[in-house]
């Protein structure tokens, strides 16, 4: 047991803090190696092509995430009333005209059935709008993740883990934010509230919360960068059947910063180029030209902005994914997935030569 710190295991994982260290940082300790490559999915929309043009990830609130159960309050119970003293240190300047009036809020809170809950929702709150949350992954190819995650017609990145992690720790401590780690997530058959009532601050009990999913999400393979900065607001009108008025917080402070030259590779979706948003020109079986369609003569094209920034800084490292027949040792064919390396060239007009190199990549098993 730790003398100036605490500390909760579970299912392989350590979740602590030292408070003598001067950091004042949770930490999250496994087995587990860091892998050499990380990979982002993303959707086809106006927020996936800034992030990639400008070289940031968006740190998302837990209300942002797509598992409404992923980084919930509801892993947060208290088996026992707290003491005063916590509503006190916490909320006492609330109240501060009114003493008796905290008393009071302390009494019915810690009556209530859901014991606490008063509690543990407003420190969730101020925790959570101080955190985001960064998935990426050590998988490259999954069955379920294209469509999932780019419905096919977005893109995904590869980086070097060691790399990666380097970068947005350094344009993290260079601005006002803080770095608290890359860690992979904890897959448990049961999601377990942890008991807050031993801590004196949430600080391990939101560290556990933000590292356990369910097993069912194992396919994922999810690495998760935790990083704090302030006044990153609390988006409570993602939250259903909510109420409460958003807290709003500087959107420029879940912006986290990378190097783009750090992008190993980017992969195009298999419907990335359609006829829905480009004009396509086949020229042989290995060429062919195509031109971002625009709606109006004005409006901002998301397509054309990805080729602009792919054919000027990715030329060299741009993927176009796909799907080829396999035969298996029976000699029955089977659908695999692929990638195969492209170029991509502004021409006149508007126009980006496409060229196929043959360099295929084949993934030779669902979740390689």
């Amino acid at each position: 047991m730790m003398t100036n710190g605490e500390e909760h295991f579970h299912n392989g994982f350590r979740y602590s803090i030292d408070y003598a260290d001067e950091n004042n940082i949770p930490v999250i300790e496994h087995s587990k190696p860091r892998p050499d490559f990380l990979f982002k999915y993303y959707p086809m929309n106006n927020y996936s092509v800034n992030a990639l043009t400008y070289g940031y990830f968006y740190a998302s609130h837990p209300l942002e995430l797509n598992d409404c159960l992923d980084s919930s309050p509801l892993l947060l119970f208290t088996s026992k009333p707290l003491e005063f003293e916590l509503y006190d240190k916490f909320f006492g300047f609330m109240y501060e005209n009114n003493r008796q009036k905290l008393i009071d809020y302390w009494k019915e809170d810690c009556e209530k059935e859901s014991r606490c809950k008063g509690y543990i929702a407003n420190m969730y709150t101020l925790v959570t709008s101080r955190y985001g949350l960064i998935s990426m992954t050590e998988k490259e190819n999954h069955t379920l993740m294209w469509p999932h995650y780019t419905g096919e017609k977005g893109f995904q990145l590869k980086f070097r883990a060691a790399e990666l992690e380097e970068s947005i720790e350094n344009n993290l401590k260079n601005g006002k934010g803080q770095y608290l780690g890359l860690h992979p997530i904890n897959y448990v058959n049961e999601l377990k509230p942890i008991d807050i009532y031993p801590f004196k601050t949430l600080y391990v009990p939101f560290a556990y919360s933000a590292n356990v999913k369910a097993e069912d999400w194992e396919y994922e393979q999810e690495w998760r960068f935790l990083i704090s900065n302030f006044n990153m607001g609390v988006p409570f009108s993602k939250a259903g059947l909510n109420t409460i008025p958003d807290i709003q917080g500087n959107i420029k402070n879940r912006k986290t910063y990378y190097d783009s030259d750090l992008i190993v590779e980017i992969c195009l979706g298999r419907n990335f180029f359609t006829q829905e948003n480009f004009e396509i020109e086949q020229i042989t079986k290995m060429e062919f030209r195509v031109k971002p369609k625009h709606k109006t003569p004005d409006d901002i094209n998301i397509h054309e902005e990805m080729m602009k920034f792919i054919s000027s800084r990715m030329n060299d490292r741009v993927y176009h994914s796909g799907v080829k027949y396999e035969f298996n040792e029976k000699g029955s064919p089977f659908l695999m997935r692929t990638k195969e390396q492209i170029e991509i060239k502004l021409q006149e007009g508007g126009w980006y030569q496409l060229n196929r190199t043959a360099n295929v990549i084949k993934y030779m098993g669902s979740t390689d």
